[in-house]
């Protein structure tokens, strides 16, 4: 298994954030015993002062992991092709609130 990530630095609905996007390599699956491994790969590539968009294909326990291991940023979100970054843990006044579709 191979996860690769990318980020890119956006404006999502007038917040600064990263956009993380992930791909999962080989046959496209992954198993709990490899998230430590991924998480290892994104430190340093996210910044703190800012939110967090988490976008690719992978089961849910995958996100959940992200999440958590990205609780250090403003807010987090998932991102939807039809509802744009949808808000999902908002740590900091000022940042958009947990439920928000940013676009």
């Amino acid at each position: 298994m191979t996860v690769v990530f990318s980020s890119t630095d956006i404006t999502a609905g007038g917040h600064p954030a990263t956009l993380l996007e992930f791909k999962i390599g080989g046959d496209g699956n992954i198993s709990p015993d490899e998230i430590p491994a991924a998480l290892d790969q994104l430190d340093g590539t996210v910044d703190g002062t800012k939110g967090v968009v988490i976008s690719g294909r992978g089961p849910v326990w995958f996100f959940g992991a992200l999440l958590h291991h990205l609780h250090v940023t403003r807010w987090s979100a998932t991102f939807d092709p039809r509802l744009g970054a949808v808000v999902v843990a908002s740590h900091h006044p000022g940042a958009p609130h947990v439920g928000e579709a940013l676009s």
